[in-house]
């Protein structure tokens, strides 16, 4: 759970996710021979949803439909690509 005061902390907050979203997408070199690509997408879903909720509750529309679209890309589950397709239309 977030707790911030302001829209910037919020919009601040949701960079943060996305930065660290992407850093675990990409993974590290023994993240790549150790890990499965299907663990790391998982936490990487997990970080873009939650920027996305910083994104949305900072006004920054742009910002929350592009992690959607981000998590809706690495979703194999059509239901669940289908709502994040319909979030990021929100």
């Amino acid at each position: 759970m977030v707790e911030m005061s302001s829209g910037g902390n919020f919009a601040k907050q949701g960079a943060e996710y996305k930065t660290k979203g992407d850093k675990i997408k990409t993974g590290s070199f023994f993240g790549n021979i150790f890990g499965s690509k299907e663990q790391r997408n998982d936490d990487a879903k997990e970080l873009y949803l939650k920027a996305a909720n910083c994104f949305k509750l900072a006004e920054d529309k742009y910002g929350a439909a592009e992690m959607y679209l981000k998590c809706a890309d690495m979703e194999d589950n059509m239901a669940f690509k289908a709502g994040h397709l319909k979030e990021a239309g929100n």
